[in-house]
């Protein structure tokens, strides 16, 4: 897995499988294809624990009757970084468990 920052408002990614894989067409889809759901568990699953839902605090914006020390004091937002990720697959894919696809992909989305 290859990753670069991006500067769109969401990750994105790519699934590669050369010829050198397989010279199947057949072959190589459905290695993207296992690859692809792995990817889409581990998507939902992010969600689920919060990782992919962003909070947006506007920042206040002082009052006559609200003294400037509260503006100073408003919660500070992190800004998440997004990236395009490019997965390359390969010919072990074709016949790998899918379990142990879905732990690989897990694994090395789970240190970004």
């Amino acid at each position: 897995v290859k990753r670069i920052e991006n500067n769109g408002p969401t990750d994105r990614f790519s699934i590669i499988v050369s010829k050198k894989t397989s010279k199947k067409a057949v072959i190589r889809n459905l290695i993207k294809r296992r690859i692809k759901e792995a990817v889409r568990i581990w998507l939902k699953g992010a969600a689920a624990l919060g990782a992919e839902t962003e909070t947006q605090i506007a920042p206040k914006t002082p009052s006559t009757l609200e003294p400037i020390a509260q503006t100073i004091n408003a919660p500070i937002v992190a800004i998440k970084r997004h990236f395009d990720y490019v997965i390359i697959g390969k010919a072990a894919a074709e016949t790998a468990d899918f379990e142990v696809i879905r732990s690989e992909i897990n694994g090395v989305l789970k240190r970004r």
